[in-house]
């Protein structure tokens, strides 16, 4: 693995290997804070 050369750059690498990208995301859950409260309330159950 290398070192990414930026934090967009390492999202963009995430999403390759899940087979999604950012417009995915926010056409599901809406915005970045649904989205948080959703890992969240899953990870605290």
């Amino acid at each position: 693995m290398t070192i990414c050369s930026s934090r967009a750059e390492l999202c963009m690498r995430r999403d390759a290997l899940a087979g999604i990208n950012k417009e995915m995301l926010y056409n599901y859950f809406g915005d970045k804070r649904l989205l948080f409260e959703t890992v969240l309330t899953k990870e605290l159950d």
